[in-house]
């Protein structure tokens, strides 16, 4: 197998979505210009150029990936897809071991979410809270990674960010919090999944706590939180299969994208 035709497979599997974005991209790809393609040691990048002004997307996509190789059965590599004014900009494969090959008929490729929607990897963040966690629970959060946790008194900070050179952190803000469950930290940052979700058992099991602590009607906490409120369940799951989770009333994302 050649170089090209190794990246004309990871193009294919990465585009095969049904949606229209998917449909529209394709359409970019094969009119396409590859012109150039770098190596270093496992790491491969190549830049496309497309002339036809008639096929530019006016959604700004972010970068986006969902295709892995693996070489003897280890993972080596993840494959990105960054976009630029509206066009397919490059195909990035980003190194997980130190080994490096060009034997690509070596490499198997997994696609690890064939059904996944371009559409909900868009860069957009905007809404109250419904729509964050509309937002959130849509997106495709392979590839990211955790930064930082910040715990304050009426708010946790949670940082992460895209693989991709070209991505700037996001931030997720948990306000009114009850608190965070997070043990079992060993060595994993990646990402597998970020989601929101309502009347969990840690819901009810910090409510609970917080009743038994502070009587069957406590004052407001911090002037503000009450037991009737409407709290929702943040879980980050990285790629061991941690969870970390934080109980929260109000949530906020900032990105510095533009």
């Amino acid at each position: 197998m050649t170089c090209e035709e190794f990246e004309k497979k990871v193009m294919n599997l990465l585009l095969s979505g049904d949606d229209e974005i998917s449909v529209r991209l394709r359409k970019q790809y094969d009119v396409a210009e590859s012109i150039s393609r770098n190596f270093i040691g496992s790491s491969y990048f190549t830049v496309f150029h497309i002339d036809d002004e008639k096929l530019r997307l006016k959604e700004s996509i972010k970068p986006f990936g969902g295709v892995s190789g693996f070489i003897k059965g280890i993972e080596q590599v993840k494959f990105r897809i960054l976009m630029k004014n509206g066009f397919l900009s490059s195909l990035v494969g980003i190194p997980l071991t130190t080994e490096s090959t060009t034997v690509y008929d070596s490499i198997e490729l997994v696609q690890k979410n064939p059904t996944q929607d371009t559409i909900n990897r868009y860069q957009i963040f905007d809404g109250m809270n419904d729509e964050y966690i509309y937002k959130i629970n849509e997106k495709y959060w392979d590839g990211w990674t955790l930064e930082s946790i910040n715990i304050d008194y009426d708010v946790i900070t949670i940082t992460i960010e895209f693989e991709s050179p070209e991505s700037k952190p996001l931030t997720i803000l948990c306000k009114n919090h009850l608190g965070i469950s997070y043990i079992g930290q060993w060595d994993e940052s990646w990402i597998s999944d970020i989601n929101v979700k309502s009347n969990t058992d840690l819901i009810k099991h910090s409510l609970k706590k917080v009743i038994e602590l502070n009587g069957d009607n406590p004052r407001k906490g911090g002037g503000i939180k009450q037991i009737g409120d409407d709290w929702k369940e943040l879980n980050i799951i990285l790629d061991d299969n941690l969870e970390i989770k934080i109980i929260f009333r109000d949530i906020e994302l900032f990105s510095k994208i533009i």
